[in-house]
């Protein structure tokens, strides 16, 4: 639903200032979704990375891939 949203939103208008509030929102639950799994595997006692899932590998990979994209974004490059 979320994406659905941000989609219809950044598709909707084309001021750049809409979509830095946007991304700046996003960014921030990307945030939230990492601290999240940092103090989960805290409590599982499984902060070594031998000790991670491939899933979890695999989803940290894609935080940081999107993290990344809208970082750049926002700070400028590619604009």
């Amino acid at each position: 639903m979320g994406s659905m949203m941000v989609v219809v939103v950044l598709h909707a208008s084309p001021d750049p200032k809409v979509w830095e509030i946007v991304q700046t929102a996003t960014l921030a639950v990307d945030v939230a979704l990492l601290a999240t799994m940092i103090v989960s595997l805290r409590q599982q006692k499984r902060l070594d990375w031998s000790k991670w899932r491939g899933v979890e590998v695999k989803n940290l990979m894609f935080l940081g891939l999107m993290s990344g994209i809208r970082t750049m974004f926002l700070v400028g490059m590619g604009v």
